[in-house]
């Protein structure tokens, strides 16, 4: 019975991705809410599947990721008749694909708990699930192309502190987004307190809603981004704890993974609401912002309105209502909102200039990345790889207690240490080559 249940299972997981082909679409906004519906759709099932059946086997990631597979070069497909930019698309499947790979590997940890009747067995789980969502990650980043570099001074690094100093946020920094490829415009701000605008958003938007926009991820920087990540953390745990305790509550994973997705999803809906009423107070110009938005929606080729049930699956609220609360925020009429519309499909004045003649070759930003790919994989791999390694050498030792714990664990954070610095070191070895292959002389300042 466990078979039948998991071949059709296996076969439903494969066919569902060309339901994209038979919900046809109509713009950006749907492709995005059907893939990631059909997505979390298919892997809720399948997890329950393999919960209920308790056929927890390596070889069963294999189906999900050929799924996935399916799934991002149909969706590249829908993609590339939909977009006004269709270069992108091969980038478009890639990164769908990896990230979907790096949310299969989650099932290596949902089987070490519910199959696994030893550490050992839930251990060996958690690592394979660690380094293949590292992989992932670390393909995800690879396949994005283009780098960032720090914004020099200018006019714009200026007037972006400035935004930030009367909001009273703590910015520790611009950088600028480049690619050898033409990509629409777009701005977000990092969890380390970075606002992040791409080349094109400066080239195609006007100063005055350029600072809008900052003001608005201005917002998102704080300690209330941090909160999914915390919620999520407790989830994890608690599932954990609840798996050792009643077994059975394991087959619940899947339902909950459902109710903190769409949960997650109306919390970012919030967050950008919030973000916009900031950005109305802060800036003092809600018409910059609504023009903006619409540029920059239209520039995507993404509709400004979008209903249910889409509304439901994206982390943005429709364009049109954010519109309307900045409007109603900043005392903006109809007519003066349908005047904005109308303008912001034509070109952009008085765009800002100094942060477009960054090189996209600069110095050290290749590097950069480099180090940046490196320390995310050291960092989700490092913890779980000296954490077995030191209930090894405790099992082994037999030197338990409070003074085996902490010898332990100082000879894992030099460990960690260590580490660190040699990633690092590398880095900046290279760095040093090539300032002296470019510069000739000088002084290396790190």
């Amino acid at each position: 019975m466990n078979v039948r249940l998991v071949d059709a299972a296996g076969l439903g997981l494969l066919l569902m991705p060309f339901l994209l082909l038979v919900l046809r679409p109509r713009n950006l906004v749907h492709l995005l809410a059907a893939v990631q519906a059909l997505f979390m759709v298919g892997w809720a099932g399948w997890t329950w599947v393999l919960l209920r059946s308790h056929t927890w086997t390596l070889p069963l990631l294999v189906l999900p990721l050929i799924a996935v597979n399916i799934g991002a070069r149909v969706a590249a497909f829908q993609f590339s008749k939909l977009s006004t930019n269709p270069v992108n698309t091969d980038a478009y499947r890639r990164t769908r694909f990896w990230i979907g790979a790096a949310i299969v590997f989650l099932y290596p940890t949902i089987g070490g708990l519910s199959s696994g009747t030893s550490i050992d067995s839930a251990i060996s789980w958690t690592l394979v699930s660690l380094v293949g969502v590292a992989v992932c990650v670390g393909c995800v980043v690879l396949s994005a192309r283009g780098g960032s570099h720090p914004l020099p001074a200018g006019p714009l690094r200026t007037r972006i502190f400035e935004l930030a100093s009367s909001a009273r946020v703590r910015l520790r920094g611009v950088s600028i987004l480049t690619g050898s490829e033409a990509r629409p415009p777009s701005a977000f701000a990092t969890r380390w307190g970075v606002v992040m605008l791409s080349d094109t958003l400066l080239k195609r938007l006007p100063r005055r809603e350029v600072d809008a926009i900052v003001c608005h991820e201005l917002s998102h920087i704080g300690p209330v981004g941090g909160a999914p990540r915390v919620l999520l953390y407790i989830l994890v745990a608690a599932t954990a704890m609840g798996a050792q305790l009643a077994p059975a509550l394991v087959e619940g994973v899947p339902v909950l993974v459902l109710a903190a997705w769409l949960l997650f999803k109306a919390w970012r809906r919030s967050e950008e609401r919030r973000a916009d009423r900031d950005a109305v107070r802060w800036s003092g110009d809600p018409e910059a912002l609504i023009s903006g938005l619409a540029r920059i929606s239209y520039a995507h080729g993404m509709p400004l309105e979008w209903g249910a049930p889409v509304c439901w699956l994206v982390g943005h609220p429709s364009t049109e209502k954010r519109i309307q609360m900045i409007a109603a925020a900043g005392g903006v009429p109809g007519s003066r909102v349908a005047q904005l519309l109308d303008e912001s499909r034509g070109e952009a004045s008085d765009p800002y200039t100094d942060g477009c003649r960054i090189s996209k070759d600069a110095a050290f930003s290749p590097l950069r990345q480099r180090m940046r790919r490196r320390l995310s994989a050291y960092v989700l791999l490092a913890p779980a790889v000296l954490g077995v390694a030191t209930a090894k050498i405790l099992e082994a030792t037999g030197f338990g207690g409070l003074a085996g714990l902490a010898a332990v664990a100082a000879l894992s954070a030099v460990a960690f240490y260590l580490g660190y610095e040699l990633v690092v070191g590398q880095v900046r070895s290279a760095a040093r080559r090539r300032a002296v292959t470019r510069g000739r002389c000088g002084i290396f300042a790190g």
